[in-house]
């Protein structure tokens, strides 16, 4: 699904206009960066957690050939699906 037709998709069942569902993904999308810059996680209740955590440096290898080499320190961002969505998604029945 493009975003687009995400958009869409959202105004068609929520009855707002397509302008209004784009302004509301990028508030969405506004208070989640700020968020986790200020407090490194966010939780979209019933949806995803959000989190950004700090790598130390470290040695990485490549699998393939067995070259090594120390890669630095950085930044990674994890998304987790919360509990009700990942059932919802497979399928399984909701305990609420």
């Amino acid at each position: 699904m493009r975003a687009t037709e995400f958009v869409d998709e959202v105004a068609r069942n929520t009855r707002l206009t397509t302008p209004q569902v784009e302004e509301c993904l990028r508030a969405v999308r506004d208070l989640c960066e700020r968020e986790v810059r200020a407090h490194g996680k966010v939780r979209i209740p019933k949806l995803v957690d959000i989190k950004i955590t700090q790598v130390s440096e470290r040695i990485v290898r490549n699998p393939k050939t067995g070259a090594e080499w120390l890669e630095g320190p950085s930044t990674r961002l994890y998304a987790k699906p919360s509990p009700i969505f990942t059932r919802r998604v497979k399928g399984e029945k909701q305990s609420i």
